[in-house]
């Protein structure tokens, strides 16, 4: 299993500032068209919305898959891969450190890649190639998030 977990804070002095409403906002869009968040993601397809999960189809680095996402209202958003060459799970989660620095951290846990042996040179590497592109994920999910601010696209009220 390869597991990459970073946190950053989520606001620069400099930069517009997101409160954790907003932030929260700019994650459901991510939900929905994860294209305008992610780098390489050419397709995102919601398929269906039981409860607080939403499965969807994906196209990323051109590669299909469909994912199950599960929201934790305010706090998570996890998106667990079902199909596709890797499977595992990618976690958003909306953090608070003790001095109230609002943070996104960000969690990838590879379970399997199909013909890759666990715990193989050849695992180490592509989680490396991985790392890269999932952080900058997270970067652009946040660049995002600040421009649908300031454009006007999330509503300024919400919890901090």
């Amino acid at each position: 299993m390869l597991t990459l977990t970073r946190s950053l804070p989520v606001n620069q002095p400099g930069q517009a500032s997101l409160t954790r409403g907003q932030l929260w906002q700019a994650l459901l869009l991510k939900v929905e068209d994860a294209t305008l968040f992610v780098p390489g993601m050419t397709s995102c397809r919601v398929l269906e919305r039981p409860g607080n999960e939403v499965f969807r189809e994906i196209v990323w680095r051109g590669q299909p898959r469909r994912q199950r996402v599960t929201l934790h209202p305010e706090h998570t958003v996890e998106f667990e891969h079902l199909s596709g060459n890797a499977r595992g799970k990618v976690v958003n989660q909306i953090e608070e450190d003790a001095d109230g620095t609002l943070r996104l951290r960000f969690t990838f846990l590879l379970d399997a890649i199909e013909g890759i042996a666990p715990g193989s040179a050849e695992e180490h590497a592509y989680g490396e190639r991985m790392k890269e592109d999932y952080l900058g994920a997270v970067q652009a999910t946040l660049e995002t998030a600040r421009r649908l601010m300031v454009s006007g696209q999330l509503a300024a009220a919400g919890p901090r």
